[in-house]
């Protein structure tokens, strides 16, 4: 059985590790749009064995083994323990199924805990507990990445259990427990505590009072481990070669808070002092800074140091930073490699930007032209990556980076940078995206045709004459609402990207955030924000009566139309595609006319319903489907290869 388990976990893992590949494959072997598509199209079908295996696996092997009403062996937690590992290596930023893992941790901890009150608090005990929790927060730390991007209610959430655990690791860390420690459990349970702290960074969209208020908690936590460092009964038990790295690590942290905006001044100088403390070390011992943070990551903190504080160092930093960026290499995809290219791009990006608003004048031609070219850098790296383990990790620099974006004269408009980006990022979703845009200015058009009295009530329609005569501005606008509907996916791609199985109850909750984040977005700039109602509503019902987001109120939208006819397409793509939707084979548009005739007036708009019966209309439908999403694949092609271009 022991063998067998270790067989079909890891066998798991390595058909997930090939998923993400086949999901988004190099254009290097690939010469015509033709190959392009079929390649996609063979990746698939296999993607689609593979996710048949690993459903067998779960449903037959792993998941019964969870829910086991018995004790689990030593072999079944050591296997399982085994598999979370690989699976989520916090060490190792690398992350093949973090939900899956979720589930096997959770598992486990109950274990752990059954078998630790039976150990009646001895001292392997606590050393047993302390790794426990380690791996606990390393989770939690993920996770808390996860959400923080997309969902911030289930991030606050996932905050207060993590916080559990981390007061839980101070319970060890009081001098009676302390001192019955072995050296490494003393050394692992500082580095927790201190490591820990950063649980309270990991929504990159708080700003204001929330990022003020997460960063003043984290600088109180990282002070009261600073204290402990100080206090001669632990330095008498810490070695000082531990004790100096320890103490360098509260001083990145807290150099650190400079990442973050809307804080105080007082913490952002404090920020500072920090940074050019870490700034100097590296200067003198580079080797003992380099055993905690890469050199770009020194450039970063003091770059974003600089510029919080307006300091007489900042014009040094921008140079400093900015010829190392030119020099980099951009195929390198090491974790260094993407802190060079990506984060080096993203501190570029936001401190020349927020200096462009403050006085434009004070930008060089060289650094003007940076703020035009970095958005193109970030997507040709994004689309050139190999996007294995560390996929979440350029999902979380994409959203990241979508929040500081800026709308230049003459530079990407946000819509369109949405749009490359899924193309950089996961072809399917920018396929899906103008294939429902498609689709609804078919059903537009038809229905503007056959009924145009329901689009009164349209901004500028109040009659049927209305209507007919801003045709085309409801035509035009129907069709970029369609196209630009799904853009909070930037924020779950890796959710979406899990072909590999059917999604966890966990991964709902974040992919039903998507119209929240996708409406937010929208929301900020001039080439999208009329879309927001479409954006955010698209997946609510009809009549309102289900759907999400629950609050969003449908029925009294002035764009209520367009949503009905947006949801109806999104829905006709979905059911309909093969690619992109490994876990079954596509329907045919006519199972889909059925299911719409079963929903109509409840999920789905009677009105458009009503236009498959129509033959003009179905057979533009039919058209679509059948020749629309092929010619989608070898425009993709293209646009990929464009990304490529230097």
């Amino acid at each position: 059985m022991e063998v067998e388990l270790k067989d079909q976990f890891t066998a798991y893992v390595k058909r997930m590790q090939k998923v993400r590949l086949l999901s988004t494959p190099s254009l290097d072997d690939i010469k015509e749009a033709d190959d392009y598509s079929r390649l996609l199209l063979e990746n698939f079908r296999i993607i689609g064995e593979y996710a048949l295996e690993n459903r067998r696996m779960l449903e037959e092997i792993l998941f019964p083994l969870l829910k086991l009403d018995r004790p689990l062996s030593d072999q079944e937690v050591d296997r399982l323990r085994e598999l979370s590992t690989l699976l989520v290596d916090g060490e190792m930023s690398m992350e093949i199924d973090l939900h899956l893992s979720e589930l096997i941790d959770d598992c486990l901890y109950q274990e752990e805990d059954l078998r630790l009150d039976a150990q009646n608090g001895n001292e392997e005990n606590a050393e047993t507990q302390i790794r426990l929790l380690q791996r606990r927060l390393d989770v939690a730390y993920a996770r808390l990445t996860y959400s923080g991007r997309s969902n911030p209610t289930e991030w606050k959430k996932l905050l207060d259990d993590g916080l559990v655990y981390y007061e839980e690791a101070l319970v060890f860390l009081s001098k009676s427990y302390f001192s019955r420690l072995s050296e490494e459990a003393r050394e692992n349970l500082v580095m927790m505590v201190i490591n820990g702290t950063a649980m309270l960074n990991t929504r990159p969209n708080a700003s204001g009072n929330e990022n003020l208020e997460l960063a003043t908690r984290q600088k109180d936590m990282l002070d009261s481990v600073a204290s402990v460092l100080e206090d001669p009964f632990y330095t008498g038990l810490l070695s000082e070669g531990f004790l100096e790295k320890a103490k360098f690590y509260v001083t990145v942290y807290i150099g650190a808070l400079s990442f973050l905006e809307g804080i105080s001044n007082e913490l952002y100088a404090e920020a500072y002092s920090c940074a050019f403390q870490i700034e100097e070390r590296w200067r003198q011992d580079p080797e003992f800074v380099g055993t905690v943070l890469y050199e770009s990551a020194v450039h970063q903190i003091v770059l974003y140091a600089a510029y919080r504080v307006d300091s007489p160092e900042l014009d040094r930093c921008i140079q400093e930073v900015v010829e190392y960026y030119e020099a980099r290499e951009e195929s390198d995809y090491s974790y260094a490699g993407t802190s060079l290219n990506l984060g080096y791009a993203k501190a570029l990006f936001v401190v020349l930007s927020g200096i462009n608003k403050r006085d434009p004048r004070r930008l060089s031609q060289q650094l003007e032209e940076l703020l035009y070219t970095i958005p193109r850098d970030i997507l040709g790296y994004l689309h050139r990556s190999p996007k294995r383990e560390d996929f979440a990790s350029y999902v979380n620099m994409l959203s990241s980076f979508l929040e500081y974006f800026e709308e230049l004269p003459g530079g990407f408009r946000m819509r369109n940078y949405c749009i490359y980006s899924m193309a950089a990022m996961h072809p399917p979703t920018y396929i899906h995206s103008y294939m429902v845009a498609k689709l609804s200015l078919c059903l537009t058009r038809h229905l503007l045709s056959v009924k145009p009295a329901v689009f009164c009530g349209f901004p500028g329609c109040e009659t049927v004459e209305d209507v007919l005569e801003n045709k085309n501005t409801i035509l035009d606008y129907a069709w970029h609402a369609a196209l630009y509907h799904d853009i909070g996916k930037l924020y779950v791609l890796d959710t979406i990207a899990m072909y590999g199985r059917r999604l966890l109850d966990s991964e709902y909750v974040l992919l039903r955030s998507h119209p929240e984040k996708g409406a937010e977005l929208a929301s900020r700039f001039e080439t999208t924000k009329a879309y927001v109602d479409v954006i955010r509503g698209h997946h609510v019902w009809y009549d309102g009566s289900q759907g999400y987001p629950e609050h969003f109120d449908v029925i009294h939208s002035p764009y209520k139309i367009i949503i009905d006819i947006v949801s109806v397409a999104d829905s006709l793509d979905a059911a309909t595609d093969s690619v992109g939707r490994s876990y079954r084979q596509g329907k045919t548009l006519a199972d889909f006319h059925e299911e719409l005739k079963t929903g109509a007036g409840t999920r789905y708009s009677p009105d458009v319903a009503q236009l498959f019966d129509d033959p003009a209309t179905y057979q533009d439908l039919s058209y679509l489907l059948k020749y629309g999403r092929k010619k989608l694949y070898d425009e993709t092609y293209f646009i990929l290869k464009d990304l490529l271009k230097k």
